[in-house]
């Protein structure tokens, strides 16, 4: 049984983040006959592109008109939320988890910015995929609940942006601009950055475990690979990453 800390990170595990959003969901529809060009792009085709088997882990994926909602576009980029869920902050839209999960990603109008570089929303579609991927144990990377759950959500996220920042920065999505680019960093450094100082809190030896499952940062941001699955994801010539089944694990090792 999953502790209240893992519901609660789940339950915000998945919001792209910047601010928190409470959003109106469309019905699950790819393409709204009034959309702009942005809008006419067919998300599930982009996604399929990048990963021909991402039916088995994604339900839907939807657009969340921001319209008349009273929030910015630039509130939230995605989210991952159970089938026909629209707000990924309430735990009733919580995406599932387990082998054999799949769940809805919803885009919001961050996320569909005709300003945006052409590639920033296949980098957004493959950061949920790695959401829903994840929870269906369908990498190597562990389901986690370390009893804390601003630390549960640092390491989805960290292992999530750490995986679309090294595809970016090996030209998984065309074109991105330098802008995105350092978004993209300074979001997985984040996270990153404060799993890490959790885990070397709690218990040091731990972090030769968790540590392996996203890339590590020099001094000066650069990259480096780390051991375990990285390799794997990112070094694969197939645009879906092979991957293992995932373990379950419930605090440190």
């Amino acid at each position: 049984m999953r502790s209240r800390a893992w519901a609660a990170a789940l339950a915000t595990l998945i919001p792209c983040v910047t601010q928190a959003a409470v959003l109106a969901a469309s019905s699950p529809s790819r393409i709204h006959p009034d959309s702009s060009s942005a809008r006419e792009i067919d998300s599930a085709a982009l996604l399929r592109s990048l990963h021909a088997d991402y039916e088995s882990y994604i339900h839907a994926v939807r657009i969340v008109p921001d319209e008349g909602s009273g929030v910015s576009k630039e509130a939230l980029y995605s989210g991952l939320v159970r089938a026909g869920g629209s707000d990924p902050r309430l735990r009733g839209d919580a995406p599932i988890s387990g082998s054999g999960a799949r769940n809805d990603i919803v885009l919001f109008g961050s996320a569909i910015d005709p300003a945006r570089a052409p590639g920033w929303r296949r980098l957004i579609l493959d950061h949920e995929y790695f959401h829903a991927r994840h929870l269906a144990k369908g990498w190597r990377t562990p389901l986690v609940d370390f009893g804390d759950g601003g630390a549960t959500h640092d390491f989805y996220e960290a292992a999530a942006w750490g995986y679309v920042w090294l595809r970016a920065l090996d030209g998984t999505y065309g074109d991105l601009s330098p802008a995105d680019l350092r978004e993209v960093r300074a979001l997985y450094e984040r996270h990153f950055q404060a799993i890490r100082a959790f885990i070397l809190k709690q218990q040091p030896s731990a972090w030769i475990h968790y540590g392996r499952f996203m890339p590590d940062m020099d001094g000066d941001g650069a990259r480096r690979q780390a051991p375990g699955e990285r390799d794997e994801v990112v070094r694969s010539t197939s645009r879906t990453a092979p991957g293992g089944a995932a373990g379950s694990s419930s605090g440190m090792p």
